[in-house]
């Protein structure tokens, strides 16, 4: 007689628990949600030790605060596709070091031209975009030449950034890699890796990892909290020859790491925030008797401010 109460007690149990795995059980997939304008805030603490002939021993050091807002607006277009208008819509920033303490705001009145960080300003309202096709994939990035012409009207045709397929390889390192909708469940461990090229510069292969740790709630959506751990390095070819008339072809990571949290929307299709920890070694060969090592450490946070119909 108590073994029937004993035994439907242990069935409920075992269904409560089913239904509650299958409930922290979700797809993540990013997605670009059409008629909407988002808007995000960057936030970026930088601190640089720099080491090179003619510099007091133990090196220069240096610290950089940065604030970037940034706004997109996604929208259908015709062939299935649909575009997205990115724009940096604000930029604050300090930078000091032994020889310099130097702020700029874009929303200052007061700007010194000739401040070096006033090119940052320039940048300001200068919209690139994205295609994206109906798998939420980008397949093509518009407008970057001329964001870089707008800060140094010479340098777009040798900065990298200006290339649209590394601009793509980057977006799909940080934001886009490991979210293909696969059904996740509280404690799954997946990684993903990506190499893109970085014109004039070289090649960067990035290996990331991520574990969901639970479901939560962040400012206000609901979200998958996972645990993310990356590697980067960024290298020539073991054949290629140093070109010292451009300093930054000679560039080497020889550590690049990063750890943190992201909190991830299922239902929107992003990321709602992210807080990381990063560090850089890399070198440069400027001559062979000039060559530079520095060391990275950076506090990079990500915040969504708003979410609104276009």
């Amino acid at each position: 007689m108590k073994t029937k109460p004993r035994f439907c007690t242990l069935i409920l149990s075992l269904v409560f628990t089913a239904s509650l795995v299958q409930a922290e059980e979700v797809r993540l997939q990013v997605k670009w949600p059409a008629g909407k304008k988002i808007v995000k805030v960057n936030d970026m603490e930088m601190k640089q030790k720099m080491n090179m002939p003619g510099m007091p021993e133990g090196g220069m050091e240096m610290t950089m605060l940065q604030s970037q807002e940034l706004t997109m607006k996604i929208s259908e277009t015709e062939g299935d596709t649909k575009d997205v208008e990115v724009q940096i819509t604000k930029v604050k920033m300090s930078m000091k070091n032994p020889m310099m303490n130097m702020e700029y705001d874009s929303e200052s009145e007061n700007n010194d031209e000739a401040n070096p960080l006033a090119g940052m300003g320039a940048m300001v309202d200068q919209p690139f975009h994205f295609v994206v096709d109906a798998n939420e994939q980008i397949i093509e990035v518009k407008g970057l030449e001329d964001l870089v012409k707008s800060v140094d009207p010479t340098g777009a045709a040798g900065n990298p950034f200006s290339d649209p397929e590394t601009v793509k390889g980057m977006v799909q390192a940080n934001y886009i890699s490991g979210f293909d909708g696969t059904p996740r469940k509280v404690g799954d461990t997946w990684s993903a890796e990506i190499d893109f090229p970085l014109p004039g510069l070289g090649e960067m292969k990035s290996e990331v990892t991520y574990t969901l740790v639970g479901l939560e709630e962040k400012d206000g959506y609901d979200t998958a909290l996972l645990n993310v751990a990356g590697t980067f390095d960024l290298s020539q070819a073991p054949d290629a020859k140093p070109d010292l008339s451009n300093p930054m072809s000679n560039m080497k990571v020889t550590k690049g790491s990063y750890t943190g949290k992201m909190w991830f929307s299922p239902e929107l299709g992003m990321e709602i925030a992210t807080e990381m920890t990063q560090d850089i070694n890399l070198e440069m060969e400027m001559s062979p008797e000039m060559k530079m090592d520095a060391q990275m450490h950076m506090i990079l946070k990500n915040r969504t401010e708003s979410i609104t119909d276009l």
